[in-house]
């Protein structure tokens, strides 16, 4: 149950980030903040489990506390965030992409819509 859980809401922050990125980041950058999204991911998956035995080791309470902190500060970060209106009134236009006109073939190479 609880790597089902870690996966679904893993992969719902993923997600969002993607969202956020594509959204607000130039093209070229895209790549570039997947990449440090992903080696982030893998450094905390690396790092967290050693020192959350460290902070078990020291109080078996410690853990849940220092995420339970954590989750608290990200809240108050969270309120700190200034207020926009006019951006939420007027959202911007995304730039229309030119799709390719690609040619449907079959198997034979013969078009299969005239």
């Amino acid at each position: 149950f609880g790597a089902s859980m870690v996966g679904f809401f893993g992969t719902m922050v993923g997600l969002g980030f993607m969202h956020l990125v594509q959204k607000y980041c130039p093209e070229d950058l895209l790549g570039t903040m997947l990449g440090l999204q992903s080696s982030l991911n893998g450094a905390a998956g690396a790092l967290a489990p050693p020192l959350g035995g460290m902070l078990y080791s020291f109080n078996m309470y410690l853990p849940f506390l220092c995420t339970s902190g954590f989750c608290a500060m990200t809240g108050v970060f969270y309120k700190l965030i200034p207020y926009k209106a006019d951006a939420l009134a007027k959202p911007e236009a995304a730039p229309k992409r030119k799709r390719p006109q690609l040619r449907r073939l079959s198997t034979f190479g013969k078009p299969i819509y005239n």
